[in-house]
């Protein structure tokens, strides 16, 4: 995959990932709040996702989102400076 995909591609094939993950995962919870909400234990109600856990989808979105926007900012304000 590095060698066919530009960088900046390769975050944005990985963003676009994400977008999918976060949207099943609202789905989940919105139009199936059975199994997109805990059920159990101390945080009853918690969103879940897709996932298993309330942590996990948290662990896997929050730092990912972060990540990939800052990478995507940095490469366009270089192609800016690039293209001036």
């Amino acid at each position: 995959m590095t060698t066919g995909y530009s960088l900046k591609k390769q975050l944005e094939l990985l963003a676009f990932a994400f977008g999918i993950i976060v949207s099943l995962s609202l789905i989940t919870i919105f139009a199936f709040p059975r199994y997109g909400t805990m059920q159990t234990g101390l945080a009853i109600g918690s969103w879940e996702g897709i996932y298993g856990h309330k942590n996990i989808l948290g662990g896997i979105v929050i730092p990912n989102k972060n990540g990939i926007l800052f990478q995507l900012k940095t490469l366009s304000q270089q192609e800016n400076l690039v293209s001036i």
